[in-house]
This record gives C-alpha cells, sequence and structure tokens, in this order.
C-alpha cells in the first residue's frame, strides 16, 4: 500500500469533528486513533484552536475504538500546546484502554480528564474569570 493510499484508509477509519459549545471549543475524535491517524487529529484540532479565540478545548475521546501509542503523542502535543498558549485541555469520555495507556506511563496525572462533554464545559467555565 502506497503512503497515499494508507494516509486515505487513516481518513475513513477516524474522524474528528470541532465545533464550539457554550464559547468552549470541543473536538470529538471518533474510530481507530493510530500512527496514520494521529496526524489528522493534531493537525485539525491544533489548527482549530490557533485559529479560534477560545481558553479551553474539551477533546472528546469516547467514540474511540482503537488507540496506540501514538495517540498518546498526538495529546502530549496538544497539552504542551495549551500550556505554551496558556489555554486549558480538558480530555472527556477517556477510553479504558487509554486511560491504562496513560497511567502506566505516569502521564494520567497531568490531564485534566472529565467523565463527559457536559462535565468538562462545567470544569472550563468554573476555571473561567468570567464565572
Amino acid at each position: 500500500m502506497d503512503e497515499t493510499n494508507a494516509k486515505k484508509e487513516a481518513v475513513e477509519r477516524f474522524t474528528v469533528s470541532v465545533g464550539r459549545h457554550a464559547g468552549v471549543i470541543v473536538a470529538c475524535a471518533a474510530g481507530e486513533l493510530d500512527y496514520e491517524s494521529a496526524e489528522l487529529l493534531r493537525r485539525q484540532v491544533g489548527e482549530v484552536w490557533s485559529a479560534t479565540p477560545s481558553a479551553a478545548l474539551v477533546l472528546d475521546l469516547s467514540g474511540l475504538t482503537f488507540c496506540d501509542s501514538r495517540c498518546v503523542g498526538v495529546l502530549v502535543y496538544l497539552l504542551k500546546h495549551s500550556h505554551d498558549q496558556g489555554k486549558v485541555l480538558i480530555l472527556s469520555g477517556l477510553p479504558s484502554q487509554l486511560e491504562r495507556q496513560l497511567l502506566v506511563m505516569g502521564l494520567r496525572s497531568v490531564f485534566r480528564v472529565a467523565p463527559s462533554v457536559d462535565e468538562a464545559i462545567a470544569v472550563v467555565k468554573g476555571l473561567s474569570p468570567e464565572a
């Protein structure tokens, strides 16, 4: 399989949708997050977050059916990007497989995590000076 076909197949197995809810950027990832699709997540979320004024990003991972170590790398990249920008990143709907990976790697405690998008937005509003 050539590189173009591999990227096309990755896009078919993975989707990212991004929108705003209550003034917060919410990105929903679904499908298989692996080596090929991780770059798609990093690029799409990074572009929207950089272009859209918001103090926070909620990354809803409840739709993931698979994630490998590359997924963790993208999450660490997004966390670093959030710190560099002075913004908040909250993961929601963390699949148990990913939570175990973060625990084993000693990274679980560095991420803010909420059970749902609504609860993550409530956390953001609680952190906001206007709230």
